[in-house]
């Protein structure tokens, strides 16, 4: 009967409305957060937020602990019935408490009738009486630039692997920081964003702009719709994202900054950045140490902090109340300066990292030394959006001058002030940048830039021409012109197939007699046909052999062994497929010989080196190639070749058998005869200092030992054993 109530009047909007009218500040604040987050998010995450916008109350300032076990405004909403838990998260009944993890959510019913924005209330906080003499920050079409470059190098990349656990493979990350020229925590004008490519895939990941085929991940949309999203857009989506994951907070966590932990630092890290929305003036400066000030009554107490021993927090014992009021306040007043200290190094590594990257702060340093920072416009339209609201692009300066000017030797100089994001995601697309400046990008048009930029199929090379001159509001050089659509031309005379049925004959008059006959298909070259996509050759093709037909090869499956390779490096060709790669692979690493026989030698191995290819990348050639395992010794000259060169130590030398143990023994322990021996590397040899061999015969006589020749016995069960150590090792190093 209570639930049926409950939702008769959820649908009489007048009823919602006069509850709505009757809730305090608290209230209005609570579910205008909600709504900013599509009406559902995690308890301790609006409790923080509200404490940060400086929503609070007498009973929760004075007599509560921000404990991160409770969620005190939060379960006041909820005793109200603005709000409730999540079910699928409920562990206890019954309920007494909403627990910070779990969710909560209000009915859309009611999210309709709140149309007033998120109002924080203001710090009370002075600007910095004195401008950084250098700020510096990022303008938004430098943010445009990285954004794009990021597009273009996971479209380049094609796809990014999975381990099984559904992580990306550290190669690849690699691979993806190397195309971008990023360090692992690269620094932006001396501000450091640790870990930023692993952050930077999963933001993009949890924005679904990453697909996840199960084994990897790839880009969910071109450039040329990724450039479509309004800067503002593409900013506001990835700062919730950056607030929403813990990586790059992970990775900052090691950077020596006091005890925190990875969770902790990502609750700092969204507790400061709600904080920079309740600036009273954002387009002043502040100083780091003075905006801690006024954010710690507000988040003092729910941030994590190194405590101070001398100064514990007081509890509370028995009911006086009013001393534990008087307590409380001169901790506060006492703990203050100790967690602005403790805060300074973490909260400036927090500010200069992502927030600086994507253009929403200006930073700089006072004469003092002290951190300053300010909102740009970008960051304080960012505050500004709420997710009702149209996202726009950001609005530019109207320029008299072009967005760029293009020189007869192709060099391209792009004036930011007066280029758009849309224009430089173009140019990203089909030139090479060279140089960026803080007013200036100089780019290049080159052949590689305008091919590459055809082949993505977006745009012809007459709708880049008419981009070209609008932006530079001139015609472009003839030159230019004439030489780009001469790239064009070149390009339209090679064609990339990626999934191809090439058929092979032995002469080209064969391949002639066999079109005669009916066969269908495009020649290729001298001797290849391109045959159709069926998988059925026409009826008319019956001239060719039939044996002939079934000699194909698919090379999406394992490549075909047919290689013996032998210790000197010589690889015999055992079987005589009709294989298109096998002859240019053989080529690259190794001198052709007669009858079907190839060899790897220094000479090739260099050349190789020189190429830059590597150990792994030739043994995996071979490896595929090659009928089971491959001579080990064949494998070191590689290895010694294209990676790190093995040392062998190399001398002449006297060598001793003695099978008798008690003599052996005796020699190899004889303080007398130790100036005499250089080595003794087995259980029954002892190896000779060559210079100083007449002194130790004579020693040897007087021992009454008599010598003979040396003879080779490799059947000896200490030799066997040394040669099964030794494989042994082999297969333990890889090789």
């Amino acid at each position: 009967l209570a639930i049926k109530m409950i939702l008769r009047n959820l649908d009489d909007i007048s009823i919602i409305q006069k509850a709505i009218r009757t809730v305090d500040a608290t209230h209005c604040a609570a579910l205008a957060i909600l709504k900013e987050n599509g009406g559902s998010i995690r308890a301790g995450a609006l409790e923080d937020t509200l404490l940060t916008y400086g929503y609070t109350n007498v009973e929760t300032q004075e007599y509560i602990t921000h404990n991160i076990n409770t969620a005190n405004l939060v379960n006041k909403l909820w005793q109200g019935g603005w709000l409730l838990p999540d079910p699928n998260e409920s562990t206890y009944y019954p309920r007494y408490q909403i627990l910070p993890h779990e969710h909560v959510y209000t009915d859309e019913r009611i999210l309709r009738q709140v149309d007033w924005p998120v109002n924080p209330i203001p710090l009370s906080l002075t600007p910095s009486a004195v401008k950084p003499p250098a700020p510096t920050f990022r303008r938004p079409q430098h943010v445009t630039l990285d954004l794009m470059a990021i597009t273009s190098a996971l479209d380049d990349l094609k796809e990014l692997a999975l381990t099984q656990s559904k992580a990306i493979r550290l190669t690849d990350i690699r691979k993806f920081r190397k195309r971008l020229g990023w360090e692992e925590d690269e620094s932006f004008d001396g501000h450091n964003f640790s870990n930023i490519a692993l952050a930077v895939l999963a933001a993009w990941n949890y924005l679904n702009w990453l697909v996840d085929n199960g084994e990897a991940l790839s880009l969910a949309m071109t450039s040329d719709e990724f450039a479509r999203i309004p800067v503002l857009q593409q900013v506001s989506m990835l700062t919730q994202a950056f607030l929403s994951l813990s990586i790059w907070n992970a990775a900052l966590s090691k950077k020596a900054l006091v005890s925190y932990y990875p969770q902790d630092l990502h609750r700092l890290s969204k507790l400061v950045f709600h904080s920079l929305r309740t600036l009273p003036d954002p387009e002043q400066y502040y100083a780091l140490d003075d905006f801690l000030t006024a954010i710690y009554p507000r988040i003092g107490e729910i941030t994590p902090v190194a405590p101070d021993y001398q100064n514990p927090r007081p509890w509370q014992s028995g009911n006086d109340k009013a001393a534990y009021q008087r307590n409380m306040a001169a901790w506060r007043e006492h703990n203050q300066p100790h967690w602005v200290a403790q805060q300074l190094m973490p909260v400036a590594a927090i500010l200069s990292g992502w927030p600086y990257w994507l253009g929403l702060l200006e930073i700089g340093t006072l004469p003092q030394g002290t951190l300053a920072f300010r909102l740009t416009e970008l960051g304080r339209m960012v505050f500004a959006q709420s997710v009702d609201k149209p996202t726009s692009e950001i609005p530019l300066p109207v320029a008299k001058h072009p967005a760029w000017v293009i020189q007869p030797n192709y060099d391209l100089i792009v004036f930011l002030d007066a280029s758009s994001s849309t224009q430089l995601s173009f140019l990203e697309r089909y030139a090479e940048r060279r140089q960026t400046e803080a007013h200036t990008i100089h780019y290049q048009l080159t052949r590689d830039s305008i091919y590459h930029g055809l082949e993505r199929g977006e745009q012809t090379i007459d709708d880049i021409l008419a981009t070209l001159r609008v932006g530079a509001q001139a015609e472009l050089p003839q030159n230019v012109e004439r030489e780009m659509r001469e790239w064009a031309g070149q390009r339209e005379h090679i064609t990339l197939i990626t999934h191809a049925r090439l058929m092979a004959f032995p002469t080209p008059a064969a391949r002639t007699t066999a079109q005669a006959s009916g066969l269908t298909g495009t020649p290729i070259g001298e001797i290849y046909l391109l045959l159709p996509a069926t998988n059925e050759l026409n009826a008319g093709a019956q001239v060719i052999d039939q044996q002939q037909l079934h000699r194909s090869i698919d090379y999406a499956k394992p490549l075909l062994k047919c290689l013996r390779a032998e210790e000197d490096g010589t690889l015999t060709r055992t079987e005589d497929t009709p294989d298109l790669l096998l002859p240019g692979q053989l080529a690259h690493c190794a001198e052709k010989l007669k009858n079907q026989r190839w060899q790897i030698t220094p000479a090739t191995l260099t050349k190789q080196r020189k190429a830059g290819v590597t150990a792994s990348t030739l043994l995996q050639m071979l490896h595929a190639r090659v009928h089971g395992d491959l001579p080990p010794l064949l494998e070191i000259a590689i290895r010694n070749t294209l990676s790190t060169r093995a040392v062998v130590q190399a001398g002449n030398a006297f060598v001793l058998r003695i099978t008798d143990k008690a003599l052996y023994t005796a020699i190899a322990s004889s303080p007398m005869l130790a100036p005499y021996l250089l080595d003794v590397p087995g259980p029954d040899t002892i190896i000779i200092d060559p210079m100083r061999m007449e002194e130790f015969k004579a020693r040897l006589a007087w021992l009454g030992v008599k010598l003979t020749d040396y003879t080779v016995n490799d059947k000896r069960q200490d030799w066997l054993k040394t040669i099964r150590d030794a494989k042994t090792q082999q297969r333990r190093r890889g090789y």
